[in-house]
């Protein structure tokens, strides 16, 4: 349902539907009608931005992906988000 409103509000993106809007735009829908937040960030290899918005009071949650052109697609939307810290030794020591 979540990922329906969103839908009716940005503009359909430049493949296969996604839901694209300037970066601004999505961000600040996310925040005023989910109450999500960013909670992660990333850079693919593709030079796009990747970030998790996420809403810990409703666990509603969001996955972007941001173009250099500042063109934010919606890659994924779900509920039960979890905050999450795992700590990982670092490759080749024995724990």
């Amino acid at each position: 349902m979540v990922a329906l409103v969103i839908i009716a509000m940005v503009a359909p993106g430049r493949a296969q539907g996604v839901p694209c809007a300037p970066r601004d735009a999505l961000v600040a829908s996310l925040r005023s009608n989910y109450g999500e937040a960013r909670k992660a960030l990333g850079i693919a290899a593709d030079n796009r931005l990747l970030e998790l918005f996420a809403s810990e009071a409703t666990g509603s949650w969001t996955i972007t992906a941001t173009s250099p052109d500042g063109l934010t697609c919606m890659i994924a939307t779900g509920e039960a988000f979890q905050a999450v810290v795992e700590v990982v030794e670092p490759p080749g020591e024995d724990g």
